[in-house]
């Protein structure tokens, strides 16, 4: 399913975000908003984006972080491990 609201260019878009990061959670790649948005989607695509890329291996869940996008108010959300290679 998640391979349906996703597409390659996105993937390749977040996997440059978080190239550099040893760790990071959903809100490290809303700065992909408006990229996001000119693939006609919405911010909620995200979710998908993070489990597509798990399925593929390029990142693996390894606790869970307050989020820190006031929106949120501070809910839990999944930390996620950068694999080596990705």
């Amino acid at each position: 399913m998640a391979e349906l609201a996703v597409n390659s260019k996105l993937e390749t878009y977040a996997l440059n975000v978080i190239r550099n990061l040893d760790t990071f959670t959903a809100d490290d790649l809303h700065v992909l908003e408006t990229e996001i948005e000119l693939h006609k989607r919405d911010s909620r695509v995200i979710g998908a984006l993070l489990k597509s890329l798990q399925s593929k291996g390029y990142i693996i869940p390894i606790g869970y972080r307050a989020s820190q996008r006031r929106e949120c108010h501070g809910r839990p959300i999944v930390l996620w491990k950068n694999v080596e290679g990705a």
